[in-house]
């Protein structure tokens, strides 16, 4: 059984990736920001957003294109030293439930010697009380044992959303904490619903968004 949901970001990200002389001068710029030398490196600072499809089900999170252990993404938005990265494209490696640790999870096509690592998901922000309750506005659910934090926005919508901590590494292998958030949203089907499909062994397909943001320094 597969249930397709929401695809209003998968509109955003084009089949194939940037060509030509503009992939090649994006290249040459990410080299100058993301590889500065030794200890002369700039501070990685900034925020980066990525779109794109996945395939939900009890086998975890299939990025499209489905099949292969990867998929892809589109970079919609940096800042700072991701500036360059807007409009580019990357590899995302499919996760397994409950997995947490996944060196090389998001690397860049326009930057080949750098990459974030996912090191720890974070715990669950809901408890499982209203996962089975008759579907309705605003309740919310975290099955139990998973990282999984599901809102139901009226009694056929509903949002999900998972946070983790990860580092950005530098092509030096200098290491920046860093922490990301995926949310999607299913404009069709209540969280009991996406629950009942997957448990039942079908596949929910459907847009996401992914937003890293550094982890702020200790005060002084």
């Amino acid at each position: 059984m597969q249930v397709r949901a929401d695809r209003s970001l998968a509109a955003r990200v084009p089949r194939r990736a940037p060509r030509g002389r503009w992939c090649a001068r994006a290249a040459a710029t990410l080299a100058l920001g993301l590889a500065a030398a030794g200890s002369q490196a700039a501070p990685v600072t900034g925020e980066l957003q990525l779109a794109g499809v996945f395939n939900l089900s009890s086998a975890g999170l299939d990025f499209s294109p489905a099949g292969g252990g990867t998929g892809s993404f589109f970079v919609l938005a940096g800042t700072g030293t991701f500036a360059s990265l807007v409009g580019t494209m990357g590899t995302v490696l499919d996760v397994a439930p409950g997995v947490a640790v996944n060196s090389n999870l998001l690397s860049f096509a326009a930057a080949p010697g750098v990459h974030f690592d996912s090191t720890a998901l974070l715990p669950a922000s809901f408890g499982s009380a209203l996962c089975f309750s008759p579907a309705a506005a605003g309740q919310i659910c975290s099955p139990p044992g998973s990282a999984v934090n599901l809102v139901n926005l009226s009694a056929s919508a509903s949002t999900l959303s998972i946070a983790g901590t990860g580092v950005f590494v530098s092509a030096q292998g200098e290491a920046t904490p860093y922490v990301g958030v995926l949310t999607t949203q299913f404009a069709n089907l209540s969280y009991q619903q996406l629950l009942a499909t997957v448990a039942g062994g079908g596949t929910v397909t459907a847009s996401y968004s992914v937003t890293l943001a550094p982890v702020p320094e200790p005060a002084s």
